[in-house]
Formats: C-alpha cells, structure tokens, sequence
C-alpha cells in the first residue's frame, strides 16, 4: 500500500470511530426525549408500559427479586429477546458483530433500546416509579413480574 492509500485507510478509520460515537449519543439522546415524553404523557394519563400489545410470555421458573450478574441474566433473557427485531433496530451492534441478548444486557437497556418491539424499557420504568433505584434488568423484571401476575390474578404486577 502507498503512503496515501494509509492515510486514506486511518482517515476512514476515524470516520467510522466517530460515527459510531455520534449513533451512540443518539440513541442516548432519543431515550432521554422518549423517557421526557413518556413522563409528560403520565402526567396527561397516559397508561400503560409499553405498545398495547405488550404481554409477557410464560417463563418456565418462579418469580424473582433477586438481581442476576449479567452472565446469568444473559442467559434467562437469550429466549425472550427478538434477535431479528433487535439486530434490525440496532443497526451499529449487527456491524459490531455482538451477540444481541448481552448487548442488550451490557449497553443496550441502559441506552433505552428495545429487546422486542413490544417493551420499552424507558417507559417501563417511567411508568413503575418503584423501579427508579432497581439495578437488575427491567425486561426480566417484566417477563417475571408479569409471569407471577398471570400465576396468580389476586397479585398486581
């Protein structure tokens, strides 16, 4: 390669390094305004968590309080997380080569991206305010909250 071709193949580099950086920021930010949003529109009565689809599905073990170390959570959710919805929404983890549940789990749900497009993660915790100091993995909370609910329709999720 000639000298100009290196300098050509950093610049790209670089370019690429940004641009990732800049998506990343966005997906921060469109969480932010969504989670803004969704506050205004709790205040207005708005309900619900998530599209009005949005259901558990059964998960074959009891309900827990109990917080997972990432590997374990990983792991449970691997089944639940639509990995076609997940890559397709989430362009820059298909480029990055991640295994789509631990991303979810590492960066994704901090970041406010969907596991499946019928929970939100943001607005799961906006419209469960008991949730605000909660360090596990809301779309577990969910699948395992809602599960126990459907056990028992005595309980609230």
């Amino acid at each position: 390669m000639t000298e100009r071709n290196h300098v050509l193949q950093a610049r790209i580099h670089d370019l690429e390094a940004a641009l990732t950086a800049e998506q990343a920021k966005t997906v921060r930010l469109e969480a932010a305004l969504r989670q803004r949003s969704l506050q205004l529109e709790k205040l207005d009565g708005g309900e619900g968590f998530g599209t009005p689809q949005a259901r558990a599905v059964p998960v074959p073990f009891a309900r827990t309080d109990k917080v997972m170390k990432p590997k374990e959570t990983i792991a449970q959710l691997q089944p639940y997380l639509d990995t076609a919805y997940y890559l397709q929404e989430n362009p820059d983890v298909a480029a990055a080569g991640m295994e789509p549940a631990r991303h979810y789990v590492l960066h994704g749900e901090g970041e406010g991206r969907r596991p499946r497009a019928d929970f939100d993660p943001v607005r799961y915790r906006v419209m469960h305010p008991a949730l605000a100091q909660f360090d596990g993995n809301l779309f577990w909370h969910f699948l395992t909250q809602e599960q126990a609910a459907l056990q028992d329709p005595k309980r609230k999720a």
